[in-house]
């Protein structure tokens, strides 16, 4: 109704990141758009989607979490087995959060999801950030290195020149603001004790976010029309 319209176009004046809404769907277009989740683990994303009316697609590794998923309903299909799909050019949106760096072939996954995008499609991927200021102060100790579960971790030029060669546009880059205090607040944990007081004096002289010293890089891709 009108008074609705109303609440929803001061929201969107007042709040234009809406609460980190558009985030936690990953900048996913509006339902019944057909959406994979490549990696999608315990399925947590696909699950909270569900009630919007969405077409829902997972991919994953784990054999236990692909039995997991499917018995609630989704369509789940094993990365081992995944190209036996006919896929191209089916999704409107592809998920690739925290995955990227956990595969041996980061370029060709690029380009494979491509082309199981429609022109037009998009493509929300997410990694920690090589060039993380978070890196540079805490080393060897910081939370986004994860050795050896992550083979590789790109800088922003980097991740967007490789988007790019696989045929992509860059529609834009995210940075969350939350993300940096639980990122340092994790790594500082896992410091010696006697290496904190001169961690934090750091932490406190770092310049602010931004997109190039971001802790994670967050970006939408879109696939040309």
């Amino acid at each position: 109704g009108v008074i609705d319209a109303l609440i929803i176009a001061c929201a969107k004046a007042l709040i234009p990141d809406n609460f980190g809404i558009n985030r936690q769907l990953r900048f996913a277009p509006r339902a019944p758009a057909r959406i994979l989740d490549y990696g999608c683990g315990s399925g947590e994303y696909l699950l909270w989607l569900e009630p919007f009316g969405y077409m829902l697609y997972g991919a994953e590794y784990d054999p236990q979490l692909l039995v997991s998923v499917a018995r609630r309903g989704i369509h789940i299909e094993d990365v081992a087995a995944v190209d036996q799909q006919p896929w191209e050019g089916t999704f409107d949106h592809i998920t690739l959060s925290h995955v990227l760096e956990h595969v041996p072939d980061p370029l060709g996954l690029l380009v494979r999801l491509f082309a199981w995008l429609k022109p037009g499609g998009t493509l929300f991927v997410e990694v920690p950030n090589a060039d993380a200021t978070g890196l540079e102060i805490f080393g060897p100790y910081w939370r986004g290195l994860e050795a050896p579960r992550h083979f590789a971790l790109p800088t922003r030029a980097a991740l967007t020149s490789a988007l790019e060669h696989a045929g992509f546009a860059i529609a834009h880059q995210d940075v969350d603001r939350f993300v940096r205090s639980w990122m340092w607040g994790e790594s500082l944990s896992k410091c010696p004790r006697e290496e904190i007081a001169a961690l934090e004096a750091a932490m406190r002289a770092t310049p602010p976010e931004a997109a190039a010293n971001a802790e994670f890089l967050t970006f939408v891709a879109r696939k040309p029309a």
